[in-house]
């Protein structure tokens, strides 16, 4: 028995690093590194690589809005796959050189809907499937997805860019659909147990004002996560090549020290969590992010680069981790997709916004380093609340086992 549970937990933990993996590590910021290459092979100039950052960030929210109002239960390991595949084709799709400016626009905007749709689908599935013990070390595994993504698409681009950009594109679909193999492959036997557990698990439990209350502020300050990490997920490798005048190499370097610094981000929760409540450690993770983000506004010596590349690499799966876990363990099973969803939803809601401000700034002549300062200052408001939720609330039990 205590095998076949492993192996449950096993196929869990690798649908939701799938799914995390391709959703942001691969449809979101792989686009990064790709970015200052178009524009440098005269695919397409600045402005229009913006528009179609920004178009991945609106397919993103409608993906989770997707996820939260219209997937049925029964349907949402075939989303899954389905989201997956897609999301493959869209990498596809945008490698064909020469085509009208909708295509690319089109493709992004799917890459961003099948991300969304990941995001909210793959985790609350697993999360929602194992023991509360296990739930937090399947988060710790689940989003590491992330940082692997990143990580994987950082060694890879950058090499393959020499290349042409099309080669890049393709590479990245091929890592697309073998992902989406391996997630096929582990929800096929556990598509037979849907409907068993679907029965098991209707049951919708209100939450209390308390609940309600505690939620909100948690959504909040991933609200402001998801504008404090927009300048370096879309504009770090640009700002190094274009602003500062580095060489390509070396950005590349920098945006490796990124990925690298996410696969470090939801081992670095966890450890966290040894030491401190939930609530502290979310203050203390935006107090570093927010130092991490706006180092570049003040000092650009190489050193400081490297130091706020990896920090801020590290600290979007820290704190999207930690968010993760404490929802599910503040809202019953019966809910976790909802408040997930919506947390999705929050964090979309906030990239577009930001995404488009940053934009216009950086289009209006406001200087690259200040979207950092801007950024940081966003991540400051998630301390305070992050302080709000200590001095005013009790810490949740805590179900991570060690």
């Amino acid at each position: 028995m205590k095998a076949n549970a492993m192996n449950h937990f096993q196929r869990l933990s690798v649908i939701a690093l799938c799914a995390t993996s391709l959703g942001i590590g691969i449809l979101r910021f792989a686009y990064t590194a790709i970015m200052p290459m178009t524009i440098d092979q005269n695919w397409w100039d600045i402005a229009f690589a913006s528009d179609l950052a920004n178009a991945n960030l609106v397919g993103y929210f409608i993906g989770a809005i997707l996820a939260i109002k219209f997937i049925s239960e029964s349907w949402v390991s075939r989303s899954l796959i389905l989201s997956a595949l897609f999301g493959s084709f869209s990498l596809l799709g945008c490698g064909i050189a020469d085509l009208p400016d909708l295509w690319y626009l089109f493709w992004r905007l799917i890459s961003g809907i099948a991300g969304g749709l990941l995001m909210v689908l793959g985790p609350s599935y697993s999360l929602k499937r194992v023991e509360p013990e296990q739930k937090y070390k399947l988060s710790l595994i689940a989003f590491s997805g992330i940082g692997l993504g990143v990580l994987l698409t950082t060694t890879l681009l950058p090499q393959l860019g020499h290349y042409g950009v099309a080669v890049a594109w393709y590479a990245l679909a091929a890592i697309g659909l073998f992902l989406t193999l391996a997630l096929a492959l582990m929800l096929r036997p556990l598509r037979h147990t849907e409907i068993h557990h679907n029965q098991l698990t209707h049951t919708d439990t209100p939450l209390t004002p308390k609940q309600y209350y505690v939620v909100a502020l948690v959504m909040l300050t991933y609200f402001m996560s998801a504008v404090g990490y927009i300048p370096h997920s879309i504009y770090w490798v640009d700002f190094v090549v274009h602003h500062l005048n580095h060489s390509q190499n070396f950005a590349n370097m920098l945006w490796m020290v990124y990925g690298l610094g996410s696969v470090f981000g939801a081992i670095t929760t966890y450890m966290c969590l040894q030491r401190w409540t939930s609530y502290a450690t979310l203050w203390r993770l935006y107090f570093l992010y927010a130092i991490a983000v706006a180092l570049p506004n003040f000092w650009t010596q190489t050193p400081i680069l490297i130091v706020s590349s990896f920090l801020s690499g590290l600290l979007n799966p820290a704190t999207v981790s930690l968010t993760a876990t404490l929802l599910s363990e503040l809202v019953p099973s019966s809910l976790q997709r909802q408040i997930w969803g919506i947390a999705v939803v929050v964090f979309a809601i906030a990239q577009f916004s930001a995404g488009f401000l940053f934009t216009y700034l950086l289009q209006h002549a406001l200087p690259y380093p200040q979207i950092y300062l801007i950024a940081a200052v966003i991540l400051g408001i998630a301390v305070v609340l992050g302080l709000i939720l200590v001095r005013k609330l009790a810490q949740p039990h805590h179900c991570y086992g060690d």
